[in-house]
């Protein structure tokens, strides 16, 4: 390249305010064309399968027939008997944490959390149900403690005889 042949390049991005519009060919379709033809061709797959399929039964003897019935309804059953056992492995930890002390809808959770191996969501749950129980035991040694004010000034009487059963219990007499 020759010293005098300057480049120059520009890479600042041009401000435009309106977007640029571009104008589709003349040999593509509107996309709502595509769509129409998509949703047509769907339509036309769909009917030719339930017709293959129509054409199936009429052609399977009635042993066929009862047995691809059999084998529905099996596995209709089996598909019910993994919701059932789904039930009673929940319902079984939710009695469990229950008994543990968690609340009914973080149970519940943690339950569903079990049965899928969710990780992530046992702790949360864990979590709450360790925050609720710290909460709930401070709440209970704060009311088991004697003698905390309620904010309200003693009375002149109270302090009166609060400080006369202290002198008499040191031998002092009392201040009347």
């Amino acid at each position: 390249m020759d010293e005098n042949n300057v480049v120059v390049t520009n890479n600042e991005p041009t401000e435009t305010t309106e977007p640029v519009k571009t104008e589709p060919k003349k040999d593509e379709k509107p996309v709502s064309a595509e769509v129409e033809r998509l949703k047509a061709a769907l339509s036309k797959a769909n009917g030719e399968a339930a017709e293959y399929k129509r054409q199936l039964r009429e052609k399977q003897t009635e042993a066929e027939r009862a047995e691809a019935e059999r084998l529905e309804a099996e596995k209709a059953k089996d598909a019910r008997l993994a919701e059932l056992e789904r039930t009673v492995e929940v319902n079984d930890c939710i009695n469990g944490t229950l008994s543990l002390g968690f609340e009914a809808d973080n149970a519940a959770k943690f339950a569903n959390a079990w049965y899928d191996h969710d990780k992530n969501a046992m702790f949360v749950c864990l979590k709450a149900f360790v925050e609720a129980t710290t909460t709930r035991l401070q709440n209970e040694a704060l009311n088991r403690q004697p003698g905390l004010s309620t904010g309200i000034p003693p009375s002149t009487n109270t302090v009166d005889k609060e400080t006369n059963d202290m002198r008499r219990w040191a031998g002092l007499p009392p201040i009347k």
